[in-house]
């Protein structure tokens, strides 16, 4: 089941991670801000990145030019801990990696944050979820999803006979389908490198 956050601390956490792109999030693998936590059941472990798959992910991140909070992001402190930190000793933001210098001058990152830079705060309202990407949409179907005969049997009115299926056609296996040549059910059969699709005519 997906883990319910329950103090102050694990609500912002999980909102920071999921405030991030995809190939970000997976930063967090098996962790309980990973947003597909629920599927990790009793072995997080087994999901969590090794140092070298981490740093080919920073190192891809940052060539994308993707903002990275060195303490929160690559270091992998607490964002909730990390944050209160940074508000207390009077940061409104902080530079991203390879950005600014590594100790500021204290009393330096006040007011609204530069471009480019990153907001400090323990509001879960200022890191709203990263927006889904829509599935693309299937192809619409061929007006007629029966090709050429492929395999022809004899049999009287051709029942059995194998027809090809049309290029991209998205109807699932077991579709009935007629046309002028009679009616047909959309089959999977096994050959030497897999399995092929095709029509069986069975009227």
């Amino acid at each position: 089941m997906p883990y319910t956050p329950q103090t102050p601390q694990e609500i912002f956490d999980i909102a920071y991670v999921r405030s991030k792109r995809p190939d970000m999030q997976t930063l967090w693998q098996g962790s309980f801000m990973d947003p597909t936590f629920e599927n990790v059941g009793n072995n997080p472990q087994l999901l969590q990145l090794s140092d070298a798959e981490r740093q080919r992910l920073i190192t891809s991140l940052l060539a994308a030019d993707v903002l990275l909070d060195l303490q929160i992001d690559v270091w992998q402190w607490d964002p909730y801990t990390t944050m209160q930190t940074r508000l207390g000793n009077g940061q409104m933001w902080t530079y991203c990696i390879g950005q600014g210098p590594t100790n500021p001058v204290a009393g330096s990152q006040t007011g609204p944050p530069p471009p480019g830079t990153l907001l400090v705060s323990i509001n879960p309202a200022d890191f709203p979820a990263y927006p889904s990407i829509p599935p693309a949409p299937l192809p619409a179907p061929s007006p007629d999803p029966i090709g050429i005969l492929e395999i022809a049997y004899g049999a009287p009115h051709g029942v059995g006979d194998l027809y090809q299926d049309m290029p991209g056609d998205p109807r699932p296996l077991g579709t009935m389908f007629t046309d002028s040549r009679g009616t047909f059910s959309k089959d999977a059969l096994p050959e030497l490198m897999g399995k092929v699709v095709l029509w069986r005519k069975i009227a």
